[in-house]
């Protein structure tokens, strides 16, 4: 399978703080819900120094070879095989890029888990498009949580 480039998205830029991309994100229409700017605001972030662009690519589980359910920690391990990594966080930034997401996509952002301080679950975040609506959420990213083999995924290749 040749995998390709899906979106090169450029990070390092403005908002390079998260009030300022929850700002930015409002005033494009964009939904981010309140639990998911607590996890934002709890992230020790910090945007790239400089600024770059990033390589993703849009997968399915089944793309990787999953046929059923599968857990995210079988999908990360089997992106070495196919040269992919996670996504830096900053991969968020994603939302603010990406403003023609068709209506009822909804794409898994393939980062680290972070940490909900409010139950210590592990989230991953999640863009989407519903009734034209544009949003930023989280997903259940613990280690025994299961994804469909339709799941949609961005991971992220390096230009080294």
């Amino acid at each position: 399978m040749v995998l390709k480039t899906w979106k090169t998205i450029k990070v390092g830029i403005e908002p390079k703080t998260v009030n300022n991309f929850c700002s930015a994100s409002e005033k494009k229409g964009i939904k981010i819900d309140n639990l998911t700017k607590t996890l934002l605001n709890q992230l020790d972030f910090k945007a790239a120094e400089e600024e770059q662009e990033i390589d993703l690519l849009k997968l399915t589980a089944a793309d990787l070879g999953f046929k059923g359910m599968t857990k995210r920690r079988e999908i990360y391990r089997r992106l070495k095989f196919f040269g992919l990594e996670t996504c830096p966080i900053e991969a968020f930034q994603l939302r603010l890029q990406y403003l023609n997401q068709p209506d009822g996509e909804r794409i898994l952002i393939g980062t680290e888990p972070i940490t909900d301080p409010i139950d210590n679950s592990l989230k991953i975040f999640v863009v989407g498009c519903k009734d034209s609506r544009l949003w930023l959420g989280l997903e259940d990213g613990s280690p025994g949580h299961f994804f469909f083999p339709n799941s949609t995924w961005i991971f992220f290749r390096s230009r080294k």
